[in-house]
């Protein structure tokens, strides 16, 4: 049984892919996608991206913030509002982003 956390299913060259199925082909690369987007590693950048965009960004507008809820909140907000394609992002990694980015400064 094929398990996203840990068989990620290797890369295949583009002749092999010729020689599948489109239902296979299609397969492959959603078993891939899921694969790769489980991985913490992917996981981590994605939280960097985020937590670079929110540093560079919305630091200015999020500076008066007190509590590490009210900076989370307002930066998800600002994210929503400036952040091309943030639906590709899962809310999780918004929140660790901006906690990444409130602890780097309040501590």
């Amino acid at each position: 049984m094929f398990d996203a956390r840990t068989d990620i299913p290797p890369m295949l060259t583009d002749s092999q892919m010729m020689s599948m199925s489109l239902q296979e082909v299609t397969e492959y690369m959603c078993k891939r996608k899921v694969a790769q987007r489980n991985d913490p590693a992917y996981e981590r950048e994605r939280i960097d991206e985020l937590a670079e965009f929110i540093e560079c960004h919305l630091i200015d507008e999020l500076a008066d913030q007190g509590c590490v809820e009210g900076f989370c909140l307002n930066a998800r907000a600002g994210l929503e509002r400036e952040f091309p394609k943030l639906e590709a992002f899962k809310e999780s990694w918004c929140a660790a982003a901006a906690r990444q980015i409130w602890y780097k400064y309040n501590h």
